[in-house]
């Protein structure tokens, strides 16, 4: 037993090396400088209008959100419907030159309000359909939140940097003919797999964790933590989730799922390994499993989708309803990668 954790301690030290933690953070520095270099979402209505009214129905809808809105339905009608009528009348000098002005002031405010008016429309229609299903969502600023879970997507750049540190970890002992030395044996070869393995799995998942940790303070820094606690129905775009989670904990969610798919990652990384034996040879195949399916994913339905690892890797399945069914398909692919690697046989390295 302490050889097992004497082997998976060295194994760590090479996976932790200076090399390695200098290449991540680097990876967390250029995750900062794509951050602030990505443009914002444009809208076709003007952000601060909508924070005006939002803030003007802030919280759960109530008789006096009902008011509000149908008072600027009023306005918005008795402005629009009135143009041509004080057109008329300034034309015909029956309005001073002060009240045709002040109703212009007050026509281009209203056209200006307006595209933000239609988006909290929509929003309203939305709150009151899923009122009726015993939800209490509430009005808040949802834009720069709603920006961040969208962009919660597969994150490449770890992918990469796990892909190549492993792969080249596994390089290590035939590149220094160590294979001659370690591998002579089924015993042999399965108890160094599986101390890499799970060197792997503990490298990966800090790492993971470190990587995760980074992109979610990088919001809470431009946009604080007041969105959190809000239900994540409450963001119409995200009203498909039927788990009754929080911002907070959708986030944690996508995350987890994205963590245990690396992790699943790492046992495909060290199968394929396992039967080529090339590091190009490798990588190739291995990035192309996993980013292929990501040019068809609007085109993946149904539950094949869970058990694709590029897709899955997005943390797409607590949106989508099939966190079961991803977990489930991360184990058995996991377990499946796990007896291959210890019981198939591969070409057996010779002698030079």
């Amino acid at each position: 037993m302490n050889s097992i954790f004497s082997l998976i301690k060295m194994e760590l030290r090479k996976l932790f090396s200076l090399r390695n933690s200098l290449i991540f953070i680097a990876l967390l520095l250029l995750k900062v400088v794509i951050w602030n270099m990505t443009p914002y979402t444009e809208y076709d209505f003007s952000k601060e209008v909508y924070g005006k009214y939002i803030d003007e129905i802030s919280g759960e809808m109530t008789a006096d959100t009902d008011t509000f809105i149908e008072k600027e339905e009023r306005r918005f009608d008795e402005l629009f419907s009135k143009q041509e009528e004080i057109e008329r009348k300034y034309n015909n000098d029956e309005i001073t030159l002060d009240e045709y002005s002040d109703f212009n002031f007050e026509l281009v405010k209203a056209q200006n309000e307006l595209p933000a008016f239609n988006e909290i429309m929509l929003k309203y229609e939305y709150f009151k359909a899923i009122s009726s299903d015993s939800k209490s969502p509430i009005f808040f600023y949802d834009l720069d939140i709603s920006e961040y879970l969208s962009s919660l997507k597969i994150d490449y750049l770890f992918v990469v940097f796990l892909v190549f540190v492993i792969m080249f970890l596994l390089a290590q002992d035939k590149d220094s003919n160590m294979h001659e030395m370690i591998t002579p044996t089924i015993k042999g070869r399965g108890y160094l797999i599986n101390v890499r393995l799970i060197s792997s799995l503990i490298f990966t998942l800090i790492f993971g964790v470190m990587s995760a940790c980074g992109e979610f303070l990088l919001f809470l820094n431009e946009n604080g933590t007041s969105y959190l606690n809000m239900k994540l129905y409450s963001i119409e775009k995200f009203g498909s989730c039927d788990y009754n989670l929080t911002v907070f904990q959708y986030i944690i969610a996508v995350y987890g799922i994205r963590i245990f798919w690396s992790l699943v990652l790492v046992a495909i990384i060290f199968l394929t390994y396992k039967f080529v034996k090339n590091n190009i040879s490798s990588i190739f195949i291995v990035f192309t499993i996993t980013f292929i399916p990501l040019l068809f994913d609007s085109m993946i339905k149904g539950v094949c989708r869970n058990a694709l690892m590029g897709i899955q890797l997005s943390g797409v399945s607590v949106l989508e309803n099939s966190v079961h069914m991803s977990l489930l398909a991360g184990i058995v692919t996991f377990l499946i990668a796990l007896a291959l690697m210890n019981y198939a046989p591969s070409k057996r390295i010779r002698n030079r």
